[in-house]
């Protein structure tokens, strides 16, 4: 580990500092005045953090195999399909949360613990006076669920016809938001150890990041009788999670190919391979000394405005072009009940209202990204802007494409029909279709008889 004594009066320091491959590394100092171990073997001996973006640096060789390492795996668990996915996840969706539990027992019993806790519960009810604060919550919610996201889809496709998906769906989003709190608690009881510990304001204890997992559980861990142990466990949890997060993601990928292109289907092992690579190459930049400048920035911009606007796009989809009333008919086919009228108001209109509001808030709120106290250049700047709006052209690409194909003399004939829900459209399962009933052509209703059938249906 290196021992580097950061002066506690200035920011702007430069240390030269060499490793055991004899080569001479200049680190600047853009961080907060405290340094824990934890933190300065991250940054020093994982990361090798470069000076800033545009110093890219050498390979780093052990971050490079343990990414292809993590594909390797995902190719692994992939290559048979869903239901080998489905075995993993058995153990990868639980086993966290047995070791959080753990770290939670014994950050209870560290001291300044509870005064961690306290911060961490204590409301402030004058924030809810600020619309900032419901707009992060929102966020948040949003992003935590990921919804209008393609795994939420795909994996919805292999469920079978008649599954409950709403009651799974309100139990996941517990479970989810659940999880969040129950990670946020423990973090708090060690940043109210650490505090303790330094006589520092908990704000003043570390930074925020995606190094964050890596510096306040290790020092839980380090609390613990046998820590190496315990260490090697958290970790080897942390990349479980990592895989099991990143199998849905591929799986978009993989499936979406093969429903369209199905001689891949009994390629699908080689196809699953050439994914894998694709995404290791894409991802060796990363593990470069300036690796963590661009991944920050990738994190920063990639899930910045295309989820709400993907969130609205679907809403006036299902509410108002398929209509909202033909996809409860849709639901009353495979839950046995259609879609109750509080969420048909909410697909309809608060929704896509919300969803706007956090769109327009993204934009004007938008702050350029950072680390530590490292500002990006403006080309950095505006890479991450390209990186925002980038998941938005397949959508306008095919969009284009499938209205080109559509029949009619003129764009504005073969844009009607594009926007006019097919009659072909019908469950997969024959013994269903003999009660699926005609579609209604809701395009050629009045605007406010459109209204009234998506609200409370046609036979109220």
């Amino acid at each position: 580990m290196f021992n580097i004594d950061v002066d506690n009066t200035t920011t702007s320091n430069e240390y030269t500092w060499t490793n055991d491959t004899s080569k001479e590394y200049t680190w600047k100092n853009y961080t907060s005045k405290l340094m824990t171990a934890q933190e300065e073997f991250w940054q020093y001996n994982v990361l090798q953090m470069s000076s800033g973006i545009h110093d890219i640096g050498d390979l780093n060789w052990r971050l490079a195999l343990c990414l292809f390492g993590a594909w390797l795996l995902i190719c692994v668990c992939l290559s048979k399909g869903v239901k080998s996915v489905g075995k993993v996840v058995y153990v990868t969706a639980t086993l966290p949360y047995i070791l959080l539990t753990i770290v939670l027992v014994k950050g209870l019993t560290l001291d300044g613990a509870i005064d961690g806790v306290i911060v961490y519960l204590k409301p402030d009810f004058s924030k809810l006076l600020k619309l900032q604060v419901w707009m992060e919550a929102s966020i948040q919610v949003f992003y935590s669920l990921g919804a209008t996201w393609g795994p939420l889809f795909t994996m919805a496709s292999f469920n079978k016809f008649k599954n409950n998906c709403l009651r799974d769906s309100i139990i996941l989003s517990f479970i989810g938001e659940g999880t969040s709190v129950y990670a946020g608690l423990i973090i708090f009881t060690v940043l109210g150890f650490m505090s303790a510990r330094f006589s520092l304001p908990l704000d003043k204890i570390v930074k925020s990041g995606p190094g964050l997992g890596f510096i306040i559980y290790p020092e839980a861990l380090g609390q613990l009788p046998g820590q190496n142990i315990w260490s090697a466990l958290f970790f080897v949890m942390l990349l479980i999670v990592g895989l099991d997060s990143q199998f849905g993601y591929v799986e978009v990928v993989i499936v979406a190919c093969t429903d369209n292109f199905h001689w891949l289907r009994s390629r699908r092992v080689k196809f699953v391979i050439v994914v894998c690579f694709a995404n290791f190459l894409c991802g060796v930049i990363m593990t470069t000394e300036g690796g963590i400048y661009i991944f920050q920035v990738i994190d920063w911009y990639i899930a910045a405005f295309c989820p709400a606007v993907f969130g609205i796009i679907e809403c006036i989809v299902f509410g108002w072009i398929y209509g909202l009333d033909r996809f409860s008919r849709d639901a009353k086919l495979m839950l046995g009940r259609g879609i109750p009228v509080f969420f048909r108001i909410c697909i309809c209109f608060i929704t896509p209202s919300i969803l706007l509001a956090v769109l327009v808030y993204s934009i004007t709120a938008y702050q350029p990204p950072t680390y530590g106290s490292y500002k990006y250049p403006d080309a950095a700047v505006g890479f991450g802007i390209f990186v925002s709006v980038f998941p938005l052209i397949p959508i306008i690409v095919c969009a284009f494409i499938v209205v080109h194909n559509m029949p009619g003399e003129t764009y504005k004939q073969k844009i009607t029909t594009a926007f006019r829900p097919s009659s072909k459209w019908k469950p997969a399962i024959k013994g269903i279709q003999s009660d699926y009933y005609e579609n209604r052509t809701v395009q050629q209703m009045r605007f406010f008889e459109k209204v009234k059938l998506n609200l409370i249906g046609e036979n109220f």
